[in-house]
């Protein structure tokens, strides 16, 4: 089995991507969505942002931030979060960070094409099970805000799911089982992770790494459980705060104001 070698232009290069989901040369289905074939899709669909050498989020780059978004629940879901991984990666790599604004992220997020994000994540289509994208990828509330970004969003959901099912699929040819028979979840979590330490590891720890995840998938099995039963209800509470029924910056004025919302 063979390995990338980490350096200073990996955030060039979109092997960034298939380390950080824990995809290696001579694992199966490694060949499914190959770096060549993504950076294909942005080839052919003229995406050219940021190609000089001391570029901060380059296409490469950008996509992983945003897919390190659908691996991640709650606070460590924003954009604050993926600058803050972004910051992270580049300060290991001997690069100079960018800022903790997300204003410069947002604007290359942006500039990923829908076209090529489909792409990618139809032509790695082993199955769709929306249960476990809805609920577990925390898909049923979005964050973006404009229908474009949303369609963006949605696609970078599906394929940050085919690149877990893709794993499993790994781990379970690797232990003889059925991948249904694996853990999503447990897949997901070890993925997130080492989002960011599978970039940095050498060949020989990153093959150590590759192998301590597949094992760990294949330890979680959550096979047919017929007779389970489970109400379906949440046992936390909420807060004990009013619903906002109006636009939040017309609350806000209203609050300075002192009328009660």
């Amino acid at each position: 089995m063979s390995f990338y070698r980490p350096g200073r232009s990996l955030p060039h290069r979109f092997r960034l991507v298939q380390a950080s989901f824990l995809d290696a040369e001579g694992l199966p289905f490694a060949d499914v969505l190959p770096e060549a074939a993504i950076q294909q899709a942005f080839d052919e669909e003229g995406v050219d942002f940021a190609q000089e050498e001391d570029a901060l989020y380059t296409p490469p780059l950008t996509l992983w931030a945003f897919l390190s978004q659908m691996l991640h629940k709650a606070e460590q879901r924003s954009c604050v979060a993926a600058v803050a991984r972004v910051m992270v990666l580049l300060t290991a790599l001997g690069r100079e960070p960018p800022s903790g604004n997300t204003g410069a992220y947002c604007r290359a997020r942006a500039k990923l094409p829908e076209p090529v994000i489909r792409r990618l994540t139809l032509r790695m289509v082993a199955e769709l099970d929306i249960r476990a994208i809805k609920i577990t990828l925390d898909m049923d509330v979005l964050r973006c805000k404009t229908p474009a970004m949303v369609r963006r969003e949605i696609w970078a959901h599906l394929l940050a799911y085919n690149m877990i099912r893709r794993s499993i699929l790994q781990s379970a040819q690797a232990s003889g089982c059925s991948p249904r028979e694996l853990s999503f979840t447990a897949a997901m979590q070890g993925i997130a992770a080492s989002w960011t330490v599978a970039v940095l590891a050498n060949p020989d720890k990153f093959g150590m790494l590759v192998n301590a995840h597949l094992a760990n998938v294949s330890g979680h099995r959550v096979g047919n459980r017929p007779n389970r039963v489970e109400p379906r209800a949440t046992k936390r509470r909420p807060k004990p705060h009013r619903l906002l029924t109006k636009p939040r910056a017309e609350a806000r004025l209203d609050v300075l104001a002192g009328v009660s919302t």
